[in-house]
Formats: C-alpha cells, sequence, structure tokens
C-alpha cells in the first residue's frame, strides 16, 4: 500500500535523517572501536526529543488550522447564498405601484432599486473574497464570480439609464421653477426608466439562478 506523506512528515523524516548524522559525526567511529561520548548522546536524545515534540505541536496546529476552515466554511457559504437570495427575494417582491409617481418627477423607486443592487453586489463580492481567502479556489466559486460580473455589467447599464433621467428630470423641474411654468409631465422618461427596470430582471434571472445553484454545491 502506497502512503502519502504530508509535509510536516517529510521534514520530521528530513530533520531526523539530519539528527541522525549529527549523532553520528559526534561519535569517535572507527572500524574496530567506537567510543560513546555521553554528553554527545544526552545532547542528541535531548535535540530528538525536541524535534518529536515539536513535531506533535505543529500536527497539532495544523489539524487547529484545518478546523478552524472548515468552520468558517460553515460561516461563509450561507453568508454567500443569503446575499444571493437577498436579491432574488427583492425582486420578486418588487411594488411597480410606486413607478408610476416618475411621471411628475418622483424616481425615488427607480432610485432605491439602484442603490439596492450596489450594495448587494458588494456584498456577494466581499463573501467571495472572504471565501478565497480562508478555503482557496473553488470551480463553483469561479463560475458564481462570472455571473456576478454579468450582473455588475447589468446594473451598470441600468444605472446610467437612472442617472441620465434623474439629471433630465432636475433640469426640467429647474427650468419650471424658473419660468413659473406649470408642473411638466415626464412619461417618455418614465417610459425608459420602466423598461430599464423590465430589462434588468430579464438579464438577473439566469445569473441568480445560476449562483444559487453552484452556491448549494458549495454544501456537499
Amino acid at each position: 500500500m502506497n502512503k502519502k506523506f504530508d509535509l510536516f512528515e517529510i521534514i520530521l523524516i528530513s530533520v531526523t535523517v539530519f539528527t541522525i548524522g549529527l549523532v553520528l559525526g559526534k561519535l569517535d567511529a572507527g572500524i574496530n572501536k567506537i567510543n560513546f561520548d555521553l554528553s554527545s548522546i544526552t545532547s542528541s536524545f535531548i535535540s530528538l526529543l525536541g524535534l518529536f515534540i515539536t513535531y506533535e505541536a505543529l500536527k497539532i496546529a495544523h489539524k487547529g488550522l484545518e478546523t478552524w476552515k472548515k468552520q468558517r466554511t460553515r460561516e461563509l457559504i450561507p453568508k454567500l447564498y443569503y446575499s444571493i437570495l437577498n436579491i432574488d427575494s427583492y425582486f420578486n417582491t418588487l411594488d411597480f405601484s410606486e413607478a408610476k409617481l416618475a411621471i411628475e418627477g418622483n424616481i425615488i423607486f427607480f432610485a432605491k432599486i439602484n442603490s439596492f443592487l450596489g450594495k448587494e453586489i458588494v456584498n456577494i463580492q466581499t463573501n467571495l473574497l472572504d471565501y478565497e481567502k480562508f478555503i482557496g479556489e473553488n470551480p463553483n466559486i469561479n463560475v458564481i464570480k462570472e455571473s456576478l460580473v454579468n450582473i455588475r455589467h447589468a446594473y451598470i447599464s441600468y444605472k446610467e439609464i437612472v442617472t441620465k433621467n434623474s439629471a433630465l428630470i432636475t433640469q426640467y423641474e429647474l427650468q419650471g421653477l424658473k419660468q413659473s411654468q406649470n408642473p411638466k409631465s415626464y412619461e417618455s422618461e418614465t417610459s425608459e426608466l420602466h423598461s430599464s427596470v423590465m430589462k434588468l430582471l430579464r438579464d438577473l434571472d439566469p445569473e441568480i439562478d445560476n449562483m444559487v445553484r453552484n452556491v448549494k454545491k458549495l454544501f456537499d
């Protein structure tokens, strides 16, 4: 049966062989006679004993590190899972009745989506970085990262439309105040904002599903 040696065992074997060499070197070895130096033997024995104690301490530390990593895994995966599901839950419960307020220049509905998604992208990115930092690379994590990149691109496109229309509405409002005009109706801006939300939902749906599938595999 082939035995696989870990790093600590390799270090122990190497240093043990080296120490035995030192012992033999300290002994006055001849072909016919060996004179034993008690102090040298005692010193070498103490060195071997210290090496053994150090090795056992390293094994305990290594085992503790592995236990800690498993504990971190149990903490990080649910956090990552929650941050992904939080996006899915948010968009599944959107109340589009607030969207009509944009006709009067109130685009808070669209701005809240922009703010929420931006924060959640950062949360997912942070959880992914924590996972890789403490656990290491994983094929499922790589897939989740790819989906996150696609979500970020969709978010940036949506954000640009919200920013553009917000600036236009603000400009129109200021001009209306200066000229004492009646409130303007923003049908075209509202239509573009609504279309951008629907496109965002279409873009997010497959990516969220993909991320959920792969984060579930991390529990296995």
